[in-house]
């Protein structure tokens, strides 16, 4: 007679998931290029560890429901539900090695914000043939786990494995989980880079470290403390103080113009030639920054002056930014377009969540992003011609047309040749490589159509006689990254092409000059507010200055945001703050050409009270509510 174990299909049909798991996680390998034997070795025994710990659970839930299923569930649903969360955690490690291939970041609250929000997936800009082409995948991999499933349930007898090779099999993964923890640990104390970066190839690493027993043997770490950013309830103290303002008699008109994704160096006389010529009629800045490296961070900078890191706080507070608040209590005429969705990213709850709905403009999305942008544009201008003359006016539009895919009408390309579309669910990196040319083409075509937009509002500004009374600033919220670093997008790091984005501002009176001072998209509203009668110190509003006080050079840093943290950046590094529930993230530090650097001890000698500095200002606009 069989035993128990010889007639139980649990046990092969993990192995047989594993090793599934265990193939999909070797994509890993190639992201991690590190020198030297120990930081290989450690990398292999991550990938051999980590599919059997992203099992685990699912195998505890497995024996569960077995013991369940002479009471309600059958042999039926015993199968489904093995075959379905086996199939899921697969898909799920699948997507995240495609990401972690294209852009640089697993699987995190950005992509779980996108999934979630109404309008996220959409704003990714698939066309058709991505969807077939995920679909097709999922597909597959579930019919894998099917196929896994009636294998082991029909030869179950002959896979079983014994208990000795059961044993054995724990006994390796025990000696080489252990291993690889000492090994991280020890790479941690004495901040070994090649080993730390590997930590990071795969997603949820649990990063042990071993501080306080190296401490009791007289071994002292290089970093006696991870720099981060404290994550705790805390409620709004935004402005620090009611606000004093005394309304000018002439108010200034406002028009916002933001291009998803735009970098620095598309601001061109050849890329955006309408821009350019009108730019030497503005304040054009040549070494501006986002506040972040993502829409919702970019903006938010843009809009309230102060870190992307606050996002969440004022999200779920749904407060408005004093800018904002001051238009409507001015009387303004508040008409905010956009060609992608206010719900995605969550703007109507956060930079307008002061204003009703129809005041928020949007188009459905069976336009293209071209045909969108155009569109709005025009009710731009029917709104400037037909508006109330005796009322001054506020404009914000959100162009999407230089969003992926990098949309335009044909007849505009500037640059050929250009990738015909991009099918995300196929693409990697290194199929990206060699084309990566025509798919920035495809960038460029779309920045040149957008300045080509813009042109009409120029010209209507001047046919009415309107740049003599408006303020007119032209920015991205972010940049985009063309494997200049390895990677593509956005959202995947702080390198120069990431964060860096062209920025023209008009300010009536004021005469043209192009500033060379190192600026950021925090310092607009301190420096437009005074424009309104704002006579309190910007510091009871933002973190940013006013541009007018800065002279070239003048300011030691500037902070740059994503999900995980912040990051400070200066004439010449850049270094890593993440948030203390980040889980992928350590302090790391690069030098300005975002090479990684191991001078990490000097800098933080160097900049201690610039760190402190940063560290008071993410919570300078909370109160915790655990203190009184």
């Amino acid at each position: 007679m069989k035993t128990a174990r010889e007639t139980d299909p649990l046990a092969p049909y993990l192995i047989g998931c594993y090793l599934i798991n265990l193939v999909v996680c070797l994509n890993y390998w190639e992201y991690a290029d590190t020198p030297g034997i120990l930081s290989n070795l450690f990398k292999a025994s991550i990938l051999i560890t980590y599919p059997l710990i992203y099992l685990a659970p699912i195998a505890v839930s497995l024996v569960l429901l077995r013991k369940l299923r002479n009471l309600f569930l059958g042999d039926v649903g015993v199968a489904v539900a093995s075959i379905g969360l086996s199939a899921v955690l697969t898909i799920t490690l699948y997507v995240d090695v495609r990401l972690f291939d294209l852009y640089g970041f697993h699987i995190n609250a950005f992509v779980i914000n996108l999934l979630m929000t109404p309008g996220g997936v959409e704003s990714m800009g698939g066309g058709q043939q991505t969807y077939i082409s995920a679909a097709t995948t999922v597909i597959t991999i579930i019919t894998l786990h099917v196929a896994l499933y009636l294998a082991v349930y029909k030869f179950h007898y002959h896979l079983s494995p014994s208990r000795r090779i059961l044993y054995s099999m724990f006994a390796i993964f025990l000696l080489l989980t252990v291993s690889e923890r000492m090994v991280y640990g020890f790479s941690e104390l004495k901040q070994y880079a090649p080993v730390l970066k590997v930590s990071s190839m795969v997603p949820l690493y649990n990063r042990v470290t071993i501080r306080d027993l190296a401490k009791k043997f007289g071994v002292e770490s290089v970093l006696k403390s991870r720099i981060q950013i404290e994550e705790t309830a805390q409620t709004l103290n935004y402005p620090l103080k009611p606000l004093t303002v005394n309304t000018p008699a002439i108010r200034p008109n406002i028009i916002w113009l933001v291009s998803e994704s735009m970098r620095w160096d598309m601001l061109s006389p050849e890329i955006m030639p309408n821009t350019w010529e009108q730019s030497h009629q503005g304040w054009r800045f040549t070494e501006h920054f986002s506040g972040g490296n993502g829409t919702r961070q970019g903006l938010f900078s843009l809009f309230y002056g102060i870190y992307g890191s606050y996002w969440e706080t004022f999200l779920a507070a749904h407060k408005a930014p004093v800018l904002m608040e001051i238009l409507a209590e001015q009387d303004y005429q508040l008409q905010m377009y956009t060609s992608a969705d206010f719900t995605y990213p969550e703007f109507d709850q956060t930079l307008f969540a002061n204003l009703p709905a129809s005041a928020l403009h949007q188009l459905e999305n069976d336009l293209t992003p071209w045909q969108r942008d155009k569109l709005n544009t025009s009710h731009i201008t029917e709104f400037i011609r037909s508006r109330d003359t005796a009322r001054p006016f506020m404009v914000f539009m959100f162009y999407e047309s230089t969003h992926a895919r990098y949309d335009f009408p044909e007849e505009t390309a500037l640059r050929t040749p250009y990738l015909p579309d991009l099918n995300y669910a196929t693409m990697t990196r290194k199929s990206l490589a060699p084309r990566i040319s025509e798919l920035k083409n495809r960038y460029i075509n779309a920045s040149h159509f957008i300045d080509s937009e813009l042109a009409g509002i120029y010209q209507l500004l001047t046919e009415q006689g309107l740049w003599e009374n408006t303020i007119v600033m032209l920015t991205g919220d972010h940049g985009e990254e063309f494997m200049e670093n390895g990677f593509w997008g956005h959202n995947a790091g702080f390198s120069e092409q990431q964060i860096r984005t062209p920025m023209v501002l008009w300010l009536p009176g004021e005469s043209p000059r192009v500033i060379e001072a190192r600026t950021s998209h925090m310092d607009i509203v301190p420096t437009l507010l005074p424009l309104l009668g704002v006579s309190t110190p910007s510091s009871e509003y933002s973190i940013g200055q006013d541009i007018q006080t800065l002279t070239t050079n003048s300011r030691p840093y500037i902070v740059v945001s994503d999900w995980a943290g912040l990051a400070y950046l200066d004439d010449d590094c850049k270094f890593t703050l993440p948030f203390n529930s980040s889980l992928n993230l350590s302090n790391q530090l690069f030098d300005r050409a975002d090479k990684p650097s191991t001078d990490i001890v000097a800098f933080l000698t160097r900049n201690k009270s610039h760190l402190d500095e940063i560290l008071t200002d993410a919570r300078r606009f909370t109160l915790d509510p655990n203190k009184k």
